[in-house]
């Protein structure tokens, strides 16, 4: 309040999380509980908050209820009474469909209690209002919450998650903010940026990008380059976009690290009857998705990394990552950049050796003799992930918890980190946790692997049925 802040929020999940009840240790956790939280807490909530700020400041209450929750949760026109009796002005909403939202909206008006409700973009990881992709359906989802009585209109952002500079935003919410502000007639319009979607940005990689001194090209009119060695781009906000072969149409299918000469200089729409998709590489997955001058991806600004090289293991080396190619007297040197490393492969080879050994000698096998698990890779062969059923290419590396032809010999970088992720999940105090926690470099390994999760919004996990489809297509 000594701030100046003049409207409060408090809210379930925030609730649930600053309480540490149901075992929630992050705002995904808490989440995924905050239906388990009873009214009565909430009011109690309200009630503490009110006394403590008097009654010039507007609090607006999320309450179960309130938002599309795990399990049905439904609240009479008493329960709207005792909310506002508590000391509530409004009722803070996440309602997913036009429906709720009205008989939602229709109970707090009854009560006297204004009505804040959001539009959201259907890829988010977490739905937390109307669902409307493009600009177009933000305006419409607009009108249509609008014509219900709504109070408030807001738009889920993001922008907390996006990596942009102070000040800045990003081109695609900037086009929904813009569509839901020329929509409305006269319900007043804000914008909620701690939603929970992302874009795979960075911000040390976004600090990066600006000290860069590369040409920088708008997505729009970027080409596909002349090799596949060349196809390593980073966008303003800290993505890395590793592109690493494609998927055509013809009879071979497949072509990892290279791609036809007939597309070099091209750009992706003059080529769609060739092409399905261009694999990329991210957190140690192989995915399939679109070039950078696509719909997705074609607003934003990137620079072409081109003295920068992907490292894959060879013959008598696992090792992989992104160096910058340094020339001196003469001559050429190789230097890691390790903020890029991580983007691509999830970890580092030196961070990923250091983990596979804690886990081998703490879990596995690890003597004179052999290791279990090991970094490994094939020079010739495609494998899938016996964990996630995820490709991996040949030379590209991988985990093996067993001898080749028994069960988990092949396990995907990606696989990997999220069996450890599971492992790390049920806190801190377990046994599984404590194995990990190893000196400070072992701490920065974790906190790295706990930040990888299973968002891919505009991509497609690589698995068994792309690569050899004549099995799963008569």
């Amino acid at each position: 309040m000594a701030a100046g802040a003049r409207l409060l929020e408090p809210n379930h999940p925030a609730v649930v999380l600053a309480r540490g009840l149901y075992g929630a240790k992050d705002m995904y956790a808490a989440e995924a509980v905050r239906h388990r939280l009873s009214l009565d807490e909430m009011l109690k909530v309200i009630s503490g908050v009110r006394s403590a700020v008097g009654e010039e400041i507007f609090i607006t209450v999320g309450v179960p209820g309130g938002f599309t929750e795990k399990q049905p949760i439904i609240l009479e026109d008493e329960d709207f009474y005792n909310i506002a009796q508590a000391g509530a002005d409004g009722l803070y909403t996440h309602k997913t469909t036009l429906e709720d939202l009205e008989e939602w909206v229709t109970k707090a008006h009854k009560s006297g209690l204004l009505v804040d409700a959001y539009i959201a973009h259907p890829d988010d990881k977490h739905l937390l209002g109307i669902p409307a992709k493009t600009p177009e359906e933000v305006g419409e989802a607009a009108q249509a919450i609008e014509q219900i009585g709504v109070d408030m209109i807001g738009l889920i952002t993001g922008m907390t998650y996006e990596g942009v500079s102070v000040g800045e935003i990003h081109p695609q919410v900037k086009e929904r903010v813009l569509a839901l502000a020329n929509s409305v007639k006269k319900t007043p319009t804000l914008a909620d940026a701690v939603s929970i979607i992302t874009f795979g940005g960075n911000k040390m990689l976004s600090d990066f990008y600006h000290e860069l001194d590369f040409p920088e090209q708008i997505g729009k009119n970027i080409v596909i380059p002349d090799s596949s060695n060349k196809a390593l781009y980073l966008s303003e906000h800290g993505e890395l976009f590793c592109y690493s072969g494609i998927y055509v149409r013809d009879k071979n299918g497949v072509s990892f690290q290279s791609w036809p000469y007939y597309l070099w200089g091209k750009d992706t729409k003059s080529c769609e009857k060739y092409i399905k998709g261009f694999f990329m590489i991210r957190d140690g997955c192989i995915l399939l998705t679109e070039f950078v001058d696509h719909d997705f991806y074609n607003r934003k600004r990137y620079k072409q990394l081109s003295n920068y090289v992907v490292r894959m293991p060879v013959a008598n080396t696992c090792y992989f990552g992104i160096e910058k190619r340094i020339e001196s007297n003469n001559s050429w040197y190789f230097k890691e950049n390790e903020e890029l490393s991580r983007a691509c492969f999830g970890l580092t080879y030196c961070e990923l050796e250091y983990l596979v050994k804690v886990y081998a000698e703490r879990l596995g096998i690890c003597n004179e003799y052999m290791q279990y698990p090991r970094i490994t890779r094939s020079m010739n062969r495609d494998n899938f992930c016996d964990i996630t059923g995820i490709w991996i290419p040949p030379k590209f590396p991988y985990i093996a918890f067993n001898n080749s032809g028994y069960s988990f010999s092949h396990v995907s970088l990606y696989g990997f980190y999220r069996h450890i992720g599971v492992m790390l999940s049920m806190g801190s105090d377990t046994i599984a946790s404590q194995i990990f926690e190893h000196k400070t470099f072992g701490n920065e390994i974790i906190s790295r692997i706990k930040q990888i999760d299973d968002h891919f919004p505009f991509e497609i996990k690589v698995t068994q049925e792309y690569i050899i489809p004549e099995m799963y297509v008569e």
